[in-house]
């Protein structure tokens, strides 16, 4: 019998698809650690995020009604999780990001995101 806890992947998918903060940031270990990139200044982060406070804050700045969020090409390995979540604006532009993440005991324990597309993270929405 197995005492390793499975990593909720699907409710990973319908957190970021319905914005729902609270159960994203259930996934995530309490000392987990986020790093943030561009697609073309990838040698250093333009972000680190340390803690769920700080995790919560970057996903309420990313969060709008007004935007479509899609989860594409998701999969998961033992203990790793890869993705890309398409963020679609209301004037159909596109903002991508592809995530990468390692799990431990059910939990995400540390993330790089690193987005693509038209649109750069903080433009207004």
């Amino acid at each position: 019998m197995s005492t390793e806890i499975a990593f909720d992947f699907r409710g990973l998918q319908q957190a970021i698809e319905f914005g729902d903060t609270e159960s994203q940031l259930g996934l995530y270990a309490d000392s987990a650690e986020v790093w943030v990139f561009e697609s073309s200044q990838t040698a250093r982060p333009m972000q680190v995020l340390r803690g769920k406070s700080s995790i919560r804050q970057w996903v309420d700045s990313m969060s709008s009604p007004l935007l479509e969020y899609t989860v594409a090409k998701m999969e998961m390995t033992r203990d790793n999780l890869n993705c890309e979540v398409r963020y679609r604006y209301p004037d159909d532009s596109e903002l991508a990001c592809n995530i990468r993440a390692h799990v431990s005991r059910g939990q995400i324990t540390h993330e790089t995101i690193t987005f693509t597309g038209s649109r750069s993270p903080g433009d207004e929405r």
